[in-house]
C-alpha cells in the first residue's frame, strides 16, 4: 500500500524520477519548485540522494577481464567473470530494495508498477535491475545493455521453488547466471525478491536470451546448460519445472 502523505506532497515514485532525470522539463520544474517550498518533501528528497551516495560509495568499480589468466582455459574465465564480487552483490542487492521500495510501493493511488517481461508458463517471474556507472535502473524485456553492466536479478513467487539463470550472448555461447553451484538453489516465496548474487556482462554484442528455470526440485544445472548449447534456440527443461524468458540487447557506447 501506498504510505498516506499530506495533501499536495511529492509521492515517493515522484521524487525518485526527480532525483533520476527521468521527469520531462516541464514536470522537473514543477517537481523541483514544489520540493524547494516543502520542507517535508525537501528532507525525504535529501534522505533519498544520501543514500544513493552512500551505494555509490560503497560498491567497488567493476571491472572486465580481458583474457584467460594463465592456466584457466577462456571459457573458464569468462564465465568467471560474469560474477560481482560479495561486496558489490550485497551492496546491488541493497540498492534494488530501495528502488523496488520506490516503485512497487509508492505509484500514486497505491497501484503497483509492474516491469514488463515475456511469459512462458507458470505463476513465477524473473526480473532484474541494471547498475550501470553509479546508477541502479530497472530493466525489462527488450532492455538495451552495455558490456561491464552489473545485473541484479529478482524473483517472485508464490511458493518455494527451485532456480536455475542459463543465457545465450549474440556469438551463441551458453553461460550459467545462476547459481554458481552445481544445482538449482532454492528460493522462498516473496514478491521481486533479489537474488544473493550478481552478474556482469561481458563484451559480446548482440541479442541476449535469458531463461529463468523455476522448478519443483533441484535439479542439476549441467543438463540444462547442455541442452541449451545443443539447440540454442530452445530450451528443454524436465518435468515440474517452468520457464521464464527475458531478452537484452547488449550494445557498444551508449544504450
Amino acid at each position: 500500500m501506498t504510505p498516506a502523505r499530506p495533501g499536495g506532497c511529492l509521492s515517493e515514485l515522484k521524487l525518485d524520477e526527480l532525483m533520476a532525470g527521468q521527469l520531462d522539463a516541464a514536470a522537473a520544474q514543477e517537481a523541483s519548485a514544489h520540493v524547494a517550498g516543502c520542507s517535508r518533501c525537501s528532507a525525504r528528497l535529501s534522505e533519498m540522494e544520501a543514500a544513493r551516495a552512500s551505494f555509490a560509495a560503497s560498491a567497488p568499480p567493476l571491472r572486465l577481464d580481458r583474457g584467460a589468466p594463465a592456466g584457466r582455459s577462456v571459457a573458464e574465465a569468462r564465465q568467471r567473470r560474469r560474477w560481482l564480487a560479495p561486496a558489490a552483490a550485497s551492496a546491488l542487492a541493497a540498492a534494488a530494495a530501495v528502488l523496488l521500495f520506490f516503485r512497487f510501493n509508492a505509484a500514486p493511488g497505491g497501484a503497483d508498477v509492474e516491469i514488463p517481461k515475456e511469459r512462458i508458463k507458470g505463476g513465477e517471474r524473473l526480473g532484474f535491475y541494471v547498475k550501470r556507472g553509479e546508477q541502479v535502473l530497472p530493466g525489462g524485456a527488450g532492455e538495451r545493455l552495455l558490456p561491464g553492466d552489473a545485473l541484479q536479478f529478482t524473483t517472485t513467487s508464490a511458493e518455494a521453488r527451485y532456480l536455475a539463470i542459463l543465457s545465450v550472448d549474440g556469438a551463441s555461447q551458453v553461460s550459467v547466471y545462476y547459481p554458481s553451484g552445481p544445482l538449482a538453489a532454492r528460493i522462498e516465496p516473496g514478491r521481486e525478491a533479489p537474488l544473493p548474487q550478481s552478474t556482469v556482462l561481458d563484451g559480446t554484442l548482440g541479442t541476449e536470451r535469458i531463461y529463468g528455470v523455476f522448478c519443483a526440485e533441484a535439479i542439476a544445472v549441467e543438463p540444462l546448460r547442455a541442452a541449451l548449447a545443443a539447440n540454442p534456440d530452445a530450451l528443454s527443461v524436465p518435468p515440474g519445472c517452468d520457464v521464464e524468458t527475458l531478452t537484452a540487447e547488449k550494445v557498444a557506447g551508449s544504450p
